[in-house]
């Protein structure tokens, strides 16, 4: 595989980088709610994430490509607050096409709920928002160097654990989290019928 090089977006990149993060989305997630709120709806989501103060968004390039990207988040409801205050007219489109399912309008809840649900133990409020790797590139080392790049734009924002949140189902994921170190911190409901599983990853230097 060429080489892969590590890129922080900035909400300036060209509109063309979003667009392929949108594209990896689909193609990784088929099934996620986000993908049903449409490909423009998530261009304008991670070039909104590039840019917040609440969240960086770290790419994988090759040949200046985006084959994989991984998203951190310091503050999940306040990220929130601020996409849907700053991008009304593409939240008002995606919404408009969810008029009828109420069953869609009961996930747009359970997101907006997620933030606020507790474990027994504390958790971080720092976390993993979205790691996804396109599918020609997963097995080659891609996944392992943006979560280290996450790790590290976290250390120098002084944070010293991170939340992750991952599908019961997504046992590659969570080998993947285990063999970084992460440890299993409890389990969660953010979709009605979908548990999912809830780890702590302490960064180096972390006490």
């Amino acid at each position: 595989m060429d080489e892969v090089r590590i890129a922080r977006l900035e909400r300036g990149d060209a509109r063309g980088r979003f667009e392929e993060c949108a594209r990896i989305h689909a193609e990784v997630i088929p099934g996620g709610f986000l993908v049903r709120l449409g490909r423009r709806f998530l261009s304008a989501l991670y070039r909104h994430l590039a840019g917040s103060r609440h969240a960086f968004l770290i790419a994988a390039l090759r040949r200046e490509e985006v084959v994989g990207f991984i998203v951190g988040c310091e503050d999940t409801r306040r990220l929130y607050r601020e996409f849907l205050l700053r991008n009304p007219f593409p939240v008002a489109c995606a919404m408009a096409g969810l008029v009828f399912s109420p069953s869609a309008w009961k996930r747009v809840y359970e997101t907006w709920r997620y933030p606020s649900q507790k474990l027994e133990v504390e958790l971080p409020g720092n976390e993993i928002l979205n790691f996804c790797v396109a599918t020609k590139c997963q097995g080659k080392g891609v996944g392992g160097i943006l979560f280290d790049a996450l790790c590290e734009e976290f250390q120098q924002r002084e944070v010293k654990e991170v939340r992750i949140v991952t599908g019961c189902e997504q046992e590659s994921a969570h080998r993947f989290y285990e063999a970084k170190g992460a440890l299993l911190a409890g389990e969660i409901t953010v979709h009605s019928g979908a548990v999912s599983r809830v780890y702590v990853h302490r960064l180096a230097g972390g006490e």
